[in-house]
């Protein structure tokens, strides 16, 4: 085995009781306990950045839902990426750059089978790998071309347009030559969209008081492709708007209360007068060419054509704050914690 020395505890977030509504307080522990070693046909990850994301609502409640719900007592679930520092495993060497689902932690064992990414060479910076060029960028490729069948010429609307995925969807849609239009919380987040991603139009839906109107009144010519984020009431206003033969993608419903049952109108005649399709997706689960949109959005990030805002806080302790930032949208884009090395 070929190793290298690591220090003596693990900084790692645990679950402690489950999450419920948008407040952390209580729901995380920080522990350190010792750095794992790696046994025959495993590797140890010296974790570099951790991804926050909305789906950390869905794996740290008690109601199932996208992917696995972390377990109380267990690390909470979220992607990073890092360095293999000790390997017993025949495929993995020391210095090798890995991305995937390692947990809110510093140090995580691995098997190989959780790694999605194996970026070669390491990129820079190297959080690009948990944004433009990883999940997030996945997400707003596959949701534009491969469920929404995105041409050039469509009115694009992408709600949570100043988020990860949603700033990542209109600047793709741009580049795939559509008129792009996001909808935001507040004139920060609506300038962001504006002047740093690039989009044509933005509202800013807190200051609405018709939120329809204000996306009609961008949308003049109606709506070809909705890029949704969040669900909700937002939903509810575009769908009268949609063009014929409109495409309604569904990546995200952060605005809806998971363990609820929600309400609103009944749009199943607009959905069959106006032939709409509306399908949702998990780019987790997408089985086509990984590899072949990692290589155009590289492209495209590397020529400065694609571009992310980060949001970063240091060390795991950090987290459960940075979580709840998130959860209540008060994050101003892409949210990353960069561990703290230091003390070593």
């Amino acid at each position: 085995m070929t190793t290298l020395e690591t220090p003596p505890t693990n900084h790692r977030l645990l679950l402690r009781t489950h999450l419920d509504g948008r407040s952390t307080e209580g729901v995380f522990e920080v522990d350190a306990s010792a750095v794992p070693a790696p046994s025959p046909g495993t590797f140890l990850i010296r974790i570099e950045w951790l991804s926050l994301d909305p789906a950390m609502r869905t794996w740290s409640s008690a109601t199932p839902g996208r992917g696995v719900a972390a377990s109380l007592g267990s690390v909470m679930r979220a992607y990073a990426v890092g360095f293999v520092t000790e390997s017993a495993h025949p495929d993995y060497a020391i210095g090798d750059c890995v991305v995937g689902p390692f947990g809110v932690q510093e140090w995580h064992v691995s098997d190989g089978s959780d790694v999605r990414m194996r970026p070669d060479p390491a990129p820079t910076p190297l959080s690009v790998t948990l944004g433009s060029v990883g999940h997030i960028g996945l997400s707003a490729l596959i949701g534009l071309t491969e469920i929404a069948r995105v041409k050039p010429g469509d009115t694009v609307l992408v709600s949570s347009a100043a988020g990860a995925v949603g700033s990542q969807a209109g600047q793709i849609a741009k580049l795939l030559g559509c008129r792009t239009i996001g909808v935001a919380g507040g004139p920060e987040k609506v300038a962001l969209c504006l002047d740093v991603y690039g989009f044509d139009a933005a509202i800013d839906y807190r200051a609405s008081t018709d939120l329809a109107a204000d996306i009609a009144l961008a949308a003049p010519d109606g709506i070809d492709v909705f890029f949704d984020n969040v669900g909700g009431q937002t939903l509810d206003a575009v769908v009268p708007l949609m063009n014929e033969h409109g495409r309604i993608t569904i990546c995200g419903t952060i605005s809806i209360d998971s363990t609820r049952p929600g309400t609103g109108p009944r749009w199943e005649r607009k959905i069959l007068d106006r032939q709409l399709s509306i399908q949702g997706f998990l780019q987790s689960h997408y089985e086509g060419d990984v590899r072949a949109l990692l290589t155009r959005l590289h492209n495209w990030s590397s020529a400065g054509q694609l571009v992310l805002r980060e949001d970063v806080t240091i060390g795991v302790a950090s987290a459960p704050e940075a979580i709840e930032r998130l959860l209540n949208g008060k994050n101003l884009g892409k949210a990353l914690i960069r561990i703290d090395r230091s003390t070593e």
